[in-house]
Protein backbone atom coordinates (compact mmCIF):
# COMPACT_ATOMS: atom_id res chain seq x y z
CA UNK A 1 0.00 0.00 0.00
CA UNK A 2 1.40 3.46 -0.86
CA UNK A 3 2.60 5.27 2.25
CA UNK A 4 2.94 8.99 3.00
CA UNK A 5 4.38 10.85 5.95
CA UNK A 6 2.55 14.05 6.94
CA UNK A 7 4.58 16.49 9.03
CA UNK A 8 3.99 19.71 10.98
CA UNK A 9 0.28 20.15 10.30
CA UNK A 10 -1.80 21.46 13.21
CA UNK A 11 -5.04 19.75 14.19
CA UNK A 12 -7.73 19.62 12.85
CA UNK A 13 -5.95 20.16 9.52
CA UNK A 14 -3.73 17.13 10.12
CA UNK A 15 -6.68 14.88 10.95
CA UNK A 16 -8.67 16.07 7.93
CA UNK A 17 -5.72 15.59 5.57
CA UNK A 18 -4.93 12.13 6.95
CA UNK A 19 -8.59 11.06 6.59
CA UNK A 20 -8.70 12.32 3.00
CA UNK A 21 -5.50 10.47 2.10
CA UNK A 22 -6.65 7.26 3.79
CA UNK A 23 -9.95 7.56 1.92
CA UNK A 24 -7.89 7.63 -1.28
CA UNK A 25 -6.25 4.33 -0.36
CA UNK A 26 -3.01 5.62 1.14
CA UNK A 27 -1.37 4.56 4.36
CA UNK A 28 -0.59 7.66 6.45
CA UNK A 29 1.74 8.39 9.35
CA UNK A 30 1.91 11.80 11.01
CA UNK A 31 4.51 13.64 13.05
CA UNK A 32 4.60 17.05 14.70
CA UNK A 33 8.27 18.05 14.63
CA UNK A 34 11.60 17.59 12.89
CA UNK A 35 12.72 14.79 15.13
CA UNK A 36 9.50 12.89 14.44
CA UNK A 37 9.90 13.48 10.71
CA UNK A 38 13.41 12.05 10.63
CA UNK A 39 12.43 9.10 12.83
CA UNK A 40 9.41 8.47 10.61
CA UNK A 41 11.56 8.63 7.52
CA UNK A 42 13.83 5.89 8.87
CA UNK A 43 11.07 3.77 10.40
CA UNK A 44 8.24 4.17 7.88
CA UNK A 45 10.11 4.35 4.53
CA UNK A 46 7.40 6.58 3.00
CA UNK A 47 6.79 6.97 -0.71
CA UNK A 48 6.37 10.73 -0.21
CA UNK A 49 6.45 13.42 2.48
CA UNK A 50 3.92 16.22 2.88
CA UNK A 51 5.39 19.06 4.95
CA UNK A 52 3.85 22.33 6.12
CA UNK A 53 6.37 25.11 6.65
CA UNK A 54 5.10 27.42 9.37
CA UNK A 55 6.63 29.27 12.23
CA UNK A 56 10.41 29.56 12.26
CA UNK A 57 11.63 29.40 8.66
CA UNK A 58 15.24 28.62 9.67
CA UNK A 59 14.08 25.62 11.73
CA UNK A 60 11.96 24.29 8.86
CA UNK A 61 14.82 24.72 6.39
CA UNK A 62 17.23 22.90 8.69
CA UNK A 63 14.82 19.97 9.04
CA UNK A 64 14.20 19.83 5.30
CA UNK A 65 17.92 19.95 4.49
CA UNK A 66 18.43 16.94 6.79
CA UNK A 67 15.53 15.20 5.05
CA UNK A 68 17.17 15.84 1.69
CA UNK A 69 20.51 14.48 2.92
CA UNK A 70 18.87 11.32 4.24
CA UNK A 71 16.53 10.84 1.25
CA UNK A 72 17.65 12.94 -1.73
CA UNK A 73 15.11 11.44 -4.14
CA UNK A 74 12.09 11.20 -1.86
CA UNK A 75 9.18 13.19 -3.35
CA UNK A 76 8.39 16.23 -1.21
CA UNK A 77 5.06 18.06 -1.24
CA UNK A 78 5.79 21.38 0.41
CA UNK A 79 3.17 23.80 1.68
CA UNK A 80 3.67 27.12 3.43
CA UNK A 81 1.80 30.00 4.97
CA UNK A 82 4.45 32.45 3.67
CA UNK A 83 3.97 33.90 0.18
CA UNK A 84 7.44 35.45 -0.08
CA UNK A 85 9.72 34.96 -3.06
CA UNK A 86 12.46 33.76 -0.70
CA UNK A 87 10.33 30.82 0.45
CA UNK A 88 9.49 29.95 -3.15
CA UNK A 89 13.20 29.91 -4.02
CA UNK A 90 13.89 27.65 -1.06
CA UNK A 91 11.21 25.22 -2.24
CA UNK A 92 13.01 24.97 -5.57
CA UNK A 93 16.36 24.46 -3.79
CA UNK A 94 14.78 21.64 -1.75
CA UNK A 95 13.55 19.99 -4.96
CA UNK A 96 9.92 19.94 -3.86
CA UNK A 97 7.84 18.35 -6.61
CA UNK A 98 4.86 20.42 -5.50
CA UNK A 99 4.78 23.75 -3.70
CA UNK A 100 1.82 25.94 -2.78
CA UNK A 101 0.68 28.54 -0.28
CA UNK A 102 -2.05 27.65 2.21
CA UNK A 103 -4.96 27.37 1.97
CA UNK A 104 -4.79 24.80 -0.83
CA UNK A 105 -7.79 23.38 -2.61
CA UNK A 106 -8.17 19.80 -1.27
CA UNK A 107 -8.60 18.25 -4.74
CA UNK A 108 -5.46 20.05 -5.95
CA UNK A 109 -3.45 18.80 -2.98
CA UNK A 110 -4.74 15.25 -3.42
CA UNK A 111 -3.62 15.24 -7.06
CA UNK A 112 -0.17 16.48 -5.99
CA UNK A 113 0.10 13.73 -3.36
CA UNK A 114 -0.96 11.08 -5.87
CA UNK A 115 1.74 12.26 -8.28
CA UNK A 116 4.33 12.31 -5.48
CA UNK A 117 3.43 8.79 -4.36
CA UNK A 118 3.57 7.56 -7.94
CA UNK A 119 7.04 9.04 -8.34
CA UNK A 120 8.10 7.66 -4.97
CA UNK A 121 7.15 4.13 -5.97
CA UNK A 122 9.13 4.16 -9.21
CA UNK A 123 12.27 2.02 -9.23
CA UNK A 124 15.34 4.03 -8.27
CA UNK A 125 18.60 3.82 -10.14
Amino acid sequence: MPHVLVSRFPDPLESDLAATLRGDGLSVATCRDGEGLLEGLLREHPDAVIYLMHGALDEDLGILRLLRRAAPNLPLVLLTEDESLDVRRRAVDLKAIFFDVMPVEPAHLLEAVRAAVHRGRLPRA
